[in-house]
């Protein structure tokens, strides 16, 4: 059998299939979230660098009416190609990427209008009836982005004619920027200053529903952490977040047995004799050590974008790689700047028990609320080094969180100062 070939980064989900790229099928919860769900407008939050955009675009070449065309080339072989849905192919997505949108309150409600206009102008180009005219949307470009949403909306319905659906697909990051770098500080980057972007989430919720007048029939809202969720849920009353749903834990990352299948299809062991595949992926385990997003999830996932490094370098030198490879940047630093959102209190009671014991105890962390300004409290600290990778859950008794793989330890021991294994001189005694 040929080897697949690795891609570090986010390739498309139609290049990643049609090119016969390494893919590890994550289809069978588009079968979930359309019958298990529970909610139309599911939102999942997961660390950066976790495969989400890569999950989205999954759903855009499954839902969208313009693909439908390209179902067997993009899903051949995979357990939906087997399973399909009655809803497969049957809806206009509209996508849209606020991932760089400008964190800065003053910016941030235009740069999110050009974003939505540029998602609005692609629309258009697969859609050049149910669209918004190019002339209409510069009309617009100085609108909040409420108001772009509701003229897109009000075309669509007067234009679609044959039981057209929208179904947008939302990556959401720019307000945790905003809020997290605000916390303790600057009081301007509270969630109030984005007013804009709960305006437009009550205009999704305006046009949302089954009924004949209601264009936007389901959505899916994907995002860091919950810190961002107030000005969300504020606006879209029908959104659930789902980051916590068992069923859901595994929908992005990579299962032992999905990794163990990804090594037999990137790596030709017989050419390299010094490697086993059972010592290849005790190196993993060690490295990238489960993740787990649910307190009763069934099985761990491991870093996604990690993991392909890992086996790219691996494939590349023939050999375990010297110094495995991480997510790129200062995780210290990260990790430290994170820390520095608590309130003292709270960041000592968390560099204490993590470097004596490797792990903290915090029942309010599973209760997902959003921030709502001040230095962080003890369980919305723990909570948001959940979302960002660095906890994982550790056992429902007393809600245990532990670090959550070995470069997150060196990393935490190093913010503070200290060797691994050993409390940090100031927390001694």
């Amino acid at each position: 059998m040929a080897l697949k070939r690795i891609i570090i980064g986010t390739p498309s989900f139609s290049m990643a299939r049609q090119k016969g790229w390494a893919f590890v099928d994550k289809t069978r919860y588009l079968a979930l979230l359309e019958n298990e769900c529970g909610t139309p407008a599911p939102v999942f939050l997961r660390p950066r660098r976790f495969g989400k955009t890569f999950l989205a675009e999954m759903l855009y070449c499954y839902y969208d009416k313009s693909l439908a065309g390209e179902f067997e080339q993009n899903f051949k072989g995979t357990w939906i190609y087997s399973h399909k849905t009655r809803e497969a192919g049957s809806f206009c997505c509209l996508c849209l990427d606020f991932s760089a949108v400008s964190s800065d309150p003053g910016e941030a409600g235009q740069s999110m209008a050009d974003e939505l206009a540029c998602a609005m102008r692609d629309f258009a180009c697969r859609y050049p009836d149910l669209g918004l005219p190019c002339e209409q949307l510069d009309e617009y470009s100085s609108a909040c982005p409420a108001d772009l949403m509701e003229a897109f909306a009000k075309h669509f319905m007067s234009s679609a004619r044959g039981g057209e659906r929208l179904f947008i697909i939302d990556e959401c990051d720019f307000l945790a920027n905003g809020i997290l770098q605000g916390i303790g500080g600057e009081p301007s980057h509270g969630p109030g200053q984005y007013g804009f972007a709960r305006d437009f989430y009550a205009c999704l919720q305006r046009f949302h529903g089954q009924g004949a007048g209601n264009p936007i029939s389901r959505l899916f809202i994907t995002g860091v952490t919950d810190v961002s969720l107030e000005p969300l849920f504020q606006g879209l009353e029908c959104a659930r977040d789902i980051s916590s749903d068992r069923k859901f834990s595994a929908m992005a990352g990579f299962t032992h047995g999905e990794l163990s299948r990804l090594a037999d299809e990137t790596l030709d062991f017989s050419a390299m004799p010094k490697l086993e595949k059972n010592g290849l992926m005790a190196a993993m385990e060690e490295h990238y050590d489960g993740y787990s997003f649910s307190d009763d999830a069934q099985e761990r996932v491991f870093n996604p974008n990690m993991c392909l490094a890992f086996l790219y370098s691996v494939a590349r030198r023939g050999a375990l790689p010297k110094k495995a490879p991480g997510n790129g940047g200062d995780p210290a630093a990260r990790l430290s700047a994170l820390l520095n959102l608590a309130d003292p209190k709270a960041r000592r009671c968390i560099c204490d028990a993590l470097a004596r014991y490797g792990q903290i105890a915090a029942p309010g962390a599973l209760e997902a609320r959003p921030f709502r300004g001040g230095a962080l409290g003890l369980d919305e600290a723990v909570r948001l080094l959940l979302r960002m990778g660095y906890l994982t859950f550790g056992g429902c008794v007393n809600a245990r969180f532990r670090l959550a793989n070995r470069l997150s330890s060196d990393a935490f021991f190093a913010c503070l100062g200290a060797k691994a294994g050993q409390a940090p001189t100031a927390l001694q005694g």
